[in-house]
């Protein structure tokens, strides 16, 4: 596919308060039966978007209107490689979280309009993702579905997706990874959203500025003959042991500064872009 094919889709405003305060994550469980931590999905972009129209109108409620798609990835990283993080000792692997939504979830923000499946990452080499420098590190990767008991995903269009569903789909793509500085564009997006959640100027330069970066998604693109990199979800790291046990300081996980390069410790991404779903994965 090539890259001006993708339409960056507007998140609601509703729960980035909630995401942003989230910088203080304390390492309650509190995802329900998966016993993973949070992933921080709640989110708001004000980022620029194009006048294409859709073609996935929900003709058909008995499917799942695959409108719109999201990712929030949760590592830990250390010696430049994916690690597994504990949280009082109870280990969270590597995962990328795809959250699908449905046109509807757009007129509220209703939760019962989205449904996600988690897929642990691996990396095949490094890649730059046609970003240089920068990007401060990053990677070929595919994907390996983490099975039924980690998806609420179903009904899905056959016709579009096949009998397996979005899982068979996604493990069959090759798909780029990596972190690096936020562009200028970037940027203003997001201090502009903290801003607007409340946050000072000076608690924007203080607090936020020094520990956020960007994450990258890389998409094949027959122009480049490669995977590109997409700048799509703003991350933050947070202080781990020698163990890989998440630090905090009695009752929050401790940021760290990046000071220009990827931080050791846990990474948290949140969603940031959502794109049509089946222009970017039914390629």
């Amino acid at each position: 596919m090539r890259l001006d094919k993708l339409t960056l889709l507007p998140l609601l405003v509703g729960g980035f308060a909630m995401g942003l305060t989230a910088c203080g994550d304390d390492t309650t469980n509190n995802t329900g039966d998966t016993g993973w931590a949070d992933a921080d999905t709640d989110t708001d972009s004000d980022s620029d978007t194009d006048s294409d129209s859709d073609t996935d109108s929900d003709t058909d409620a008995d499917y799942f209107d695959t409108f719109a798609v999201g990712f929030s990835f949760q590592t830990g990283f250390h010696d430049d490689e994916l690690t597994s993080v504990y949280f009082s000792g109870s280990e969270q692997p590597t995962y990328l979280e795809v959250i699908f939504y449905e046109e509807d979830y757009f007129d509220a923000g209703d939760d019962r309009y989205t449904c996600s499946s988690l897929f642990s990452p691996a990396l095949n080499s490094l890649d730059d993702l046609e970003l240089g420098d920068n990007l401060w590190i990053g990677w070929d990767a595919s994907l390996q579905s983490m099975g039924p008991d980690y998806t609420d995903c179903s009904d899905f269009d056959e016709e579009l997706w096949g009998a397996s569903g979005p899982e068979a789909v996604l493990e069959g793509m090759q798909f780029g990874l990596g972190w690096g500085p936020m562009s200028a564009e970037f940027e203003t997006s997001f201090h502009d959203a903290v801003i607007n959640a409340g946050y000072s100027e000076t608690e924007y330069n203080e607090t936020w500025a020094p520990i956020v970066y960007s994450w990258y998604f890389g998409v094949y693109d027959d122009s480049a003959g490669g995977l590109v990199g997409i700048e799509a979800n703003w991350g933050r790291s947070f202080l781990t042991d020698d163990a890989y046990e998440l630090e905090s300081d009695g009752k929050y996980l401790i940021p760290i500064e990046h000071g220009g390069s990827m931080p050791y410790g846990y990474s948290s991404q949140s969603p940031w872009n959502l794109y049509y779903a089946e222009a970017l994965l039914l390629q």
